[in-house]
C-alpha cells in the first residue's frame, strides 16, 4: 500500500506540475504562442483536436486581457496624439506670430521714422547725405561772398584812410596858405599904417 501511496503521490505531482507548467506556458506567452500551444499540445481526433476546456478559457482570459490593454495603450495614444496635435498647433501659431513679429521688425529695422514719416534707410541716408552737401556747397558760397565783400570793404576802408589823410594835409597846406595871406595882408596894412 505504501507503494501504491508513493505512486499515486508521484503521479499527481508530476500531473500537477505539468498542469502548472501548461497554465505558465498560457500565462507568460504571447497570444500568437499560446494558440500555437494549444494547438500542438491537443490531441487529434478525427482530422479535429480536442481542446481541454481551461486552457480555452484560460486563453479566451488572455485575448481579453490583452485586448482590454491594447485599447486602453490606443485610448492612451489618442489622447497622447490629440495632445501633441494641440501642442503642435499653438507651436505653429506661436511660430507664425513670431515669423509675423520677425517681419514687422525687420521693417522697421530697414526703415528710419522722421517726423512721423517711415523712411527707407537708403533713401534716408542718400536725401540727408544731399541735403547736406547742399548745406556745405551754400555755405562755402556765402564764406566766399563775405570774405570777397570783406575784401572790398577793407579797400574802401583803406582808400578812404588815404583820403581822408590827403584832404586833412590839404586843409592843413590850405589853412597854412591863409595865415601866410594874413600875416601878408597884415602886414601891408600895418605898412600902410605907418605910412
Amino acid at each position: 500500500m505504501k507503494r501504491i501511496t508513493v505512486i499515486l503521490i508521484v503521479f499527481l505531482a508530476t500531473t500537477l506540475y505539468s498542469f502548472a507548467q501548461n497554465n505558465k506556458a498560457l500565462d507568460t506567452s504571447t497570444v500568437e504562442n499560446q494558440f500555437r500551444y494549444i494547438i500542438d499540445n491537443s490531441p487529434n481526433s478525427f482530422d479535429s483536436k480536442l481542446v481541454k476546456l481551461n486552457w480555452i478559457n484560460q486563453l479566451k482570459n488572455n485575448v481579453i486581457d490583452s485586448v482590454s490593454t491594447l485599447t486602453k495603450l490606443q485610448l492612451t495614444n489618442t489622447d497622447i496624439i490629440n495632445a501633441q496635435k494641440i501642442t503642435l498647433d499653438s507651436l505653429k501659431n506661436e511660430f507664425e506670430s513670431s515669423l509675423t513679429s520677425f517681419d514687422t521688425l525687420n521693417l522697421e529695422k530697414q526703415s528710419i521714422s522722421f517726423l512721423g514719416i517711415n523712411f527707407d534707410k537708403s533713401t534716408f541716408k542718400k536725401t540727408m547725405l544731399s541735403i547736406i552737401i547742399i548745406l556745405i556747397l551754400i555755405l562755402v558760397f556765402y564764406i566766399r561772398k563775405y570774405n570777397g565783400s570783406n575784401t572790398i570793404t577793407e579797400d574802401f576802408k583803406q582808400r578812404l584812410i588815404d583820403l581822408q589823410e590827403e584832404f586833412d594835409a590839404s586843409k592843413q597846406r590850405s589853412l597854412e596858405r591863409e595865415q601866410i595871406t594874413m600875416r601878408k595882408l597884415q602886414d601891408e596894412l600895418n605898412k600902410k599904417k605907418e605910412k
